[in-house]
């Protein structure tokens, strides 16, 4: 089991939904392997992947029809949840 420091997790959720392009823009998060959220978007030309890695994503992977990858590490469930609260 891996721990993610809960305000960190937080912190990094909410800068990840912003470049995601806002709650409005996501229509489905799962978690994804074990060290990636998948995230689905309304519009990808919404999605700026260098704020995603700024805010700590190790990388992101876009492809087809508005599914983006974002590799960040173990702990993906953590990452999720705070992803779920802040969309």
């Amino acid at each position: 089991v891996v721990v993610v420091d809960p305000k960190l997790a937080d912190q990094r959720a909410a800068a990840w939904v912003a470049a995601l392009g806002g709650k409005g823009n996501i229509k489905e998060m799962s978690a994804c392997a074990v060290t990636r959220v998948r995230v689905k978007v309304a519009d990808a030309a919404k999605v700026d992947s260098s704020k995603l890695e700024a805010a700590g994503a190790e990388a992101v992977m876009a492809l087809s029809d508005g599914v983006f990858h974002l590799i960040v590490g173990p702990g993906n469930e953590a990452y999720l949840r705070a992803m779920k609260r802040v969309a």
